[in-house]
């Protein structure tokens, strides 16, 4: 059977980004979601690409406004199939240790009833680095956003692609952090490493490049985005 092949022209697909949103408080770990109380639903923070903007800006952005919490990438050991820059790779999936602006995955459904428009959506880890802001919303946004543990996110949630998106970035985070410890260790390092001695803070108010860190397991920086209400 020859593989399944579909062309979308511009008119015909909308392109959306969003985070699996972490907080990290006295060991515990919580999940953002969004109650969108006019639906009456539980949703993942996520929102269209404005022209000209790059996906990964597209999804802290959308974050931070249907949150209001300020937000970069967590980085997390994945498996992609996108090389490195400037080497030639095979087609298979490699590890990218400590990667901060790959997506870990991408959901793909009808965004009308007829199924001619096409949504993708593109989704990363990310982490709170702030309190909560009021007035990120836009005006036609009605979102109340709570913090869940996994299996509680899980339940809540109303789309199944949100729930394995959910179940998938878990599942990296606790991996990457669970690394990060074995490599402190290996190190002779007598201090269990945390997500905060893993990778050093830097927060800015715009996609900032990675550089590296002395004490960062991971040897990159998260990008972090919404520094104020006012952008």
């Amino acid at each position: 059977m020859p593989p399944t092949q579909l062309t979308c022209f511009s008119d015909e697909f909308v392109i959306s980004a969003g985070c699996v949103l972490f907080r990290f408080q006295d060991g515990k770990e919580e999940i953002c979601v969004l109650h969108q109380r006019k639906k009456d639903e539980w949703v993942l923070p996520k929102g269209r690409k404005d022209r000209g903007e790059s996906v990964e800006i597209t999804a802290l952005r959308e974050t931070y406004e249907e949150t209001g919490y300020r937000c970069r990438y967590l980085p997390t050991d994945l498996y992609t199939r996108a090389p490195i820059a400037g080497l030639s790779m095979n087609e298979e999936a490699t590890e990218a240790k400590g990667s901060t602006s790959e997506p870990f995955a991408v959901s793909i459904r009808d965004a009308d009833e007829s199924g001619r428009i096409k949504k993708i959506v593109w989704w990363f880890i990310a982490e709170v680095v702030g309190e909560h802001q009021k007035g990120t919303q836009m005006p036609t946004e009605d979102f109340e956003s709570v913090f869940l543990n996994a299996d509680e996110a899980i339940i809540k949630l109303t789309r199944e692609t949100d729930r394995d998106a959910v179940k998938r970035a878990v599942g990296l985070v606790r991996r990457t952090r669970t690394n990060c410890q074995l490599e402190k260790l290996g190190n002779s390092d007598d201090t269990i490493a945390t997500s905060e001695t893993c990778v050093d803070t830097m927060v800015d108010h715009k996609i900032s490049k990675p550089v590296s860190s002395k004490n960062s397991c991971n040897k990159s920086q998260p990008y972090s985005y919404g520094s104020s209400p006012a952008l």
